[in-house]
């Protein structure tokens, strides 16, 4: 048997693999340190420094509200984090009692058997609890596999539209005159609204999309409810959305041209906005708040609208990234863990104050009742923020699955390649990445086992 055979038949790969190796190598030495953790502790482990920033403030009050413990946070990076996870898992030791995993990562822990995940199912505890229709509920599809719910959502991070208005409104209301893309496309195609300088020459685009990546045709397709895998598990990012994504960022790329090929996100495009190069960007909730942080500058400068949808009544608005915190099955304490769930995730008080410094928009329904999402945030001119993402908060689903990093990977590369070729072409492209995954849950012999095996 090759050595790639080999690895493959481990359902969680290599890299856990790598993982263990490493512990049995160190092991001697880590018996001679002293045990950090105490009787009481709930261990916690994350990758997000905003995160890491919230948390650490709120523990003294996490000691009053369970005396005799504590909620001990171990800040990590992403990829670091999830492979020692992954080896604990796989182990069956070391693990924490709590972990936070982002989206593009959780699907390596679904591999094997449903029974084989290392998290808890925490569908019983939220319906214990009566806490299950307390977020927004279309928010677990990210977080839940064969049945099983193994997150709770950090955020459901809507999608939303900012613009120059100073640019736009000598040419009419945006919000008004774009209820769909078509509708956008012909508003930025006034004649003298993309020159700049004046002398009759395009110089300044509507939006920044990429064709590289896939945050663009990914936004455009969930806003038309496709993602990667559909609710059964079948891969979908070859169909009707993804294909009208490559069409309309074609069209605006190399036929309008009123788009312009680049990051969707960080300096360049802030550079861009500021400068008045772009007028418009597609932005989820944490975006805006990574600009309102990283260039304010633009505070005042910019306001906000739902996207335009694909069709007349169609989805205003899609979402980007996400977080889950899980309980894992090597908890000493599922109840004190849960317990720690609630306190992180559904504290009004808290998820006020995530809000202010981060803008990100909590997923638990009562808190948007409270006076910091209808007030001004200081960066967007209008509407208030708060109110903008409420009213985006109809996010779709976004289904994931064993296979979710193979499909981005693939999307990704699809995106690379399908956009900028003909019409033919980018279907092809698009149905041969799809086929690729397909062809992996095909091998892979757990991908039907039932949901309580």
């Amino acid at each position: 048997m090759r050595l790639r055979e080999f690895f493959a038949e481990f359902p969680l790969g290599f890299a856990p693999l790598a993982m263990i190796a490493l512990l049995i190598v160190s092991a001697p030495l880590s018996l001679r340190r002293p045990r950090q953790r105490q009787p009481g502790d709930c261990v916690f482990w994350l990758f997000a420094k905003t995160h890491n920033d919230e948390y650490q403030a709120r523990l003294s009050d996490f000691v009053r509200a369970f005396p005799g413990h504590r909620l001990v946070i171990s800040l990590n990076s992403g990829n670091v984090m999830r492979d020692k996870l992954l080896a604990a898992f796989l182990c069956q030791t070391g693990a924490p009692d709590l972990a936070e995993i982002e989206i593009s990562s959780v699907s390596r822990f679904f591999a094997g058997r449903p029974g084989d995940c290392g998290f808890l199912d925490l569908k019983p505890y939220l319906e214990r609890d009566g806490l299950y229709d307390a977020v927004v509920t279309a928010r677990y599809s990210a977080w839940s596999n064969r049945g099983r719910i193994y997150g709770i959502p950090h955020d459901i991070h809507p999608v939303v539209l900012v613009y120059r208005y100073d640019l736009t409104e000598p040419f009419g209301d945006l919000p008004a005159q774009a209820p769909t893309w078509d509708d956008f496309v012909r508003f930025f195609r006034q004649p003298g609204l993309l020159d700049r300088n004046g002398d009759g020459k395009q110089d300044r685009y509507a939006l920044i999309l990429d064709r590289v990546g896939n945050f663009s045709a990914r936004c455009l397709a969930l806003q038309q409810d496709e993602g990667l895998f559909n609710e059964k598990g079948e891969v979908v990012f070859d169909g009707p959305g993804h294909r009208w994504a490559f069409d309309f960022i074609r069209s605006c790329l190399y036929e309008t041209r009123i788009a312009k090929d680049g990051a969707p996100g960080g300096q360049d495009l802030f550079s861009a906005l500021d400068e008045g190069e772009a007028i418009c960007a597609i932005c989820p909730d944490w975006l805006i708040g990574v600009m309102a942080r990283d260039y304010p500058q633009l505070a005042g400068r910019l306001k906000g609208m739902l996207l335009p949808a694909v069709t007349p009544g169609g989805r205003r608005t899609s979402t980007v990234g996400g977080t889950m915190i899980g309980i894992t099955k090597q908890c000493q304490d599922p109840q004190l863990a849960w317990d720690a769930v609630k306190f992180l995730y559904y504290n009004d008080e808290a998820l006020a104050n995530r809000f202010r410094k981060t803008r990100i928009l909590p997923p638990v329904k009562s808190s948007w009742r409270l006076p910091v999402f209808f007030q001004s945030d200081g960066f967007l001119a209008s509407p208030p923020l708060g109110q903008l993402f409420i009213e985006a908060s109809d996010v779709p689903q976004f289904f994931n699955h064993r296979y979710g990093a193979e499909a981005a990977e693939q999307e990704a590369k699809a995106c690379s390649v399908g956009i900028a070729a003909s019409r033919a072409k980018g279907y092809e492209t698009l149905r041969r990445a799809a086929e690729r995954v397909r062809e992996l849950v095909r091998k892979d012999r757990f991908a039907a086992a039932p949901e309580d095996s």
